[in-house]
């Protein structure tokens, strides 16, 4: 299985790389600081070629290198997987036009591109698509206006994006966790103390342990919460 990760050196994004490593799939990685992608790429003995260092995929310079890049492949994707994110928990009033930007670009916009870029090396056979929103979006919570915006699109681009894929054999997950045990959520003293939160390891395999299952006709939306 060939899998392309964007957010791949965040918490998550690594522990998920640890979980498909075991099940021996084949990685392709992008993210945006070459120290941390320099350490997971020795971490998980991946190739030079497999790794590819990018700034933010909403610029169009930064979009045009990984389309030129993954093009380079020689081989498709049978799955791509969105884990980049931006925490910014503030009262809307307080809220910037710059921030408001910055988190939509990273949290939503960047879906999009993702999705675009992996679209041109799918496999044809059929492929697998992984968002990662928030139990947030349930409802409404004090300084969460703009992460739980972000979410809440990213949200529905996930569903209808469903949709739009079914006919090439495609399946999208869209998975909704609490506060997970991350530098993500230790930003912020209004989140769960550690031991309350989900262990992101626990969360990566639950992520590699679906892709194994077959084909369903339904949309796999799961909300996953802590003690």
């Amino acid at each position: 299985m060939n899998v392309l990760i964007y957010g791949a050196t965040g918490g998550i994004g690594q522990a998920v790389c640890q979980a498909l490593i075991k099940r021996h799939a084949n990685l392709f990685v992008l993210g945006r600081s070459s120290a941390k992608l320099k350490s997971l790429q020795e971490r998980l003995n991946l190739k030079k070629e497999q790794v590819f260092q990018v700034g933010p995929l909403c610029d169009p310079t930064q979009f045009k290198k990984v389309q030129n890049w993954i093009k380079s492949q020689s081989t498709p994707f049978q799955t791509g997987i969105h884990m980049a994110g931006m925490p910014l928990f503030k009262k809307l009033a307080n809220v910037s036009l710059e921030e408001w930007n910055q988190v939509m670009d990273i949290n939503l916009t960047s879906a999009f591109c993702f999705y675009r870029l992996f679209h041109l090396a799918r496999d044809q056979k059929g492929y697998e698509l992984v968002f990662l929103s928030s139990a947030s979006t349930s409802q409404t919570w004090m300084k969460n206006g703009l992460y739980g915006a972000s979410k809440a699109g990213l949200d529905y681009f996930a569903k209808t994006l469903q949709t739009e894929v079914k006919h090439e054999n495609g399946r999208v997950w869209l998975y909704k966790p609490g506060s997970v045990n991350t530098d993500f959520f230790k930003q912020t003293k209004s989140h769960l103390p550690p031991n309350k939160m989900i262990d992101p390891e626990e969360l990566a395999e639950i992520i590699a342990q679906n892709l194994l299952i077959p084909k369903i006709n339904y949309f796999p939306e799961i909300v996953i919460r802590g003690d």
